[in-house]
Parts: structure tokens; C-alpha cells; sequence
């Protein structure tokens, strides 16, 4: 259901007139509608590790690549994915190769690229904004794939293309989430501004946000964990990982 429809729902329910826009120029209960969706909107992205908010990515790991911070030696993740907000596969992948890309703590990672230990797989950390891998990349690009847990769930289409931003701001817009979530989401935030009775609305939308949650099956590693690789002091050594 397109955003002019939602605030549309969310306005009758509240005996307001439907607005023809959401767009520039538009009274201020619509305004006030619209805030209110929004606001739901953001409640929902933080109720719950939504299936609806998994992206993938694919990238040019290069020193040439526009994200690559040259003093960090990194990626730039907002540059990468502006709608990042954190990473959930353990592995990154490189294309084309059975090898993962396997995640290191910090101080893991620190310590294998201080003490210059070889191995034969690549390693990655997150640190500083930055996503930071070990060989450092050269100009000699290969492709990297993963999973990301995104914060932005309003869908619009530009130039033929689906992007996302945080907020409802084009009659067009869609949600990921399903409409009545957010319809009842925003009739009560509505209501609460209109200073309306809104007890039994506050009942329907937390039924429904459990019904959603329980329906959203995922798989339970959100945060990686860094795998267990052994990390000798002496330099002459290699790192392996223990089976």
C-alpha cells in the first residue's frame, strides 16, 4: 500500500478527512498524520530484527574503490550502505571462491596485522566505522558479498531502481512491513496527539506487533563472532584455524 493510502486509513480512523497529498503543501493534520506514521514507523525498526530489513551487498574490495579510506586503510560502511546498521553473517564472501571471509575481534585483527603472521585466508573487523580487511586491498579489485541488517523500511523507486530512505515523504512510497502494522501503529500515535481515547487501538497494534514478530522467523546470529584462529606470537608462524 502506497503512503497516501496509510496516512488516508490513519486519518478516517481518527475522523479526520482524507488528504488528496502527503506531499509539499499539505494542511497540518496531514502533517501531523504523517509524523505520526512516521513515528510508528520508527518504533516497529526497533521492536524487532526484522527479516523485511536484510540487504545484501556486493563491492569492489580495491584501493581504487570510492569508499576506501586511505589513512584508515578501510571502507567507509555509511559510503557502502547509508542505511547501514549492522552486519549479520558471520562470513563475508568473496565471489567467485569457496574461501569465506572470516571475522576477527579487534584485537584479533590488530594483532595479526601487527605482528605481519601469514594465513591463508582473509580476515575482516568492523572498527571505527570502517570495515577493514586483512590482506589490506590493493588496486587489484576482487568482489565482496554480505548480509546487512538495514534501518531504513520506506521503499521508493527512482530512475526504475528500489531504494530505501527512513521516512514517508512521496505520496508513492511504500512500506516493507505489512500496512496494517503501521496503520494501527499510527492511529494510535494520532490519536494520543489529537488527546482522543486510544486504550483499546494500543491493545489491537501490540497484538498485532507480536503476531508479526512471532510470524518473522530469522536466523539467530545477528552479531559475528570471531572465529577461533590461533595467533602465535612468532611471525615466522602462520595463523590457523582450529576445526
Amino acid at each position: 500500500m502506497e503512503a497516501l493510502n496509510i496516512i488516508s486509513e490513519i486519518m478516517k480512523t481518527c475522523s479526520l478527512s482524507a488528504p488528496r497529498t502527503i506531499e509539499n503543501g499539505q494542511d497540518s493534520n496531514t502533517a501531523l498524520a504523517l509524523a505520526c506514521a512516521n513515528r510508528a514507523l520508527r518504533k516497529i525498526v526497533g521492536a524487532h530484527d526484522w527479516q523485511e530489513l536484510r540487504r545484501n551487498i556486493i563491492f569492489k574490495a580495491s584501493s581504487n574503490h570510492p569508499a576506501f579510506d586511505a589513512k584508515a586503510l578501510g571502507f567507509d560502511i555509511k559510503k557502502l550502505a547509508p542505511d547501514f546498521n549492522g552486519i549479520i553473517t558471520v562470513s563475508l564472501y568473496e565471489n567467485g571462491s569457496y574461501l569465506p571471509i572470516e571475522y576477527l575481534s579487534a584485537d584479533k585483527f590488530l594483532k595479526l596485522k601487527v605482528t605481519g603472521i601469514g594465513s591463508p585466508l582473509k580476515y575482516f573487523t568492523a572498527m571505527g566505522g570502517k570495515l577493514l580487511f586483512l590482506p589490506v586491498p590493493t588496486a587489484e579489485a576482487y568482489e565482496v558479498s554480505f548480509v546487512y541488517k538495514s534501518k531504513w523500511a520506506v521503499v521508493f523507486y527512482q530512475d526504475g531502481a528500489e531504494s530505501f530512505k527512513p521516512y514517508f515523504t512521496k505520496d508513492s512510497d511504500e512500506c516493507v512491513f505489512d500496512e496494517e502494522l503501521l496503520i494501527l501503529g499510527g492511529v494510535c500515535a494520532l490519536k494520543q496527539q489529537l488527546r482522543l481515547d486510544y486504550a483499546d487501538d494500543l491493545k489491537d497494534w501490540e497484538i498485532c506487533l507480536e503476531e508479526a514478530k512471532n510470524s518473522n522467523i530469522i536466523t539467530p546470529v545477528i552479531s559475528p563472532k570471531s572465529v577461533n584462529t590461533v595467533l602465535p606470537d612468532n611471525p615466522a608462524l602462520s595463523a590457523r584455524r582450529d576445526i
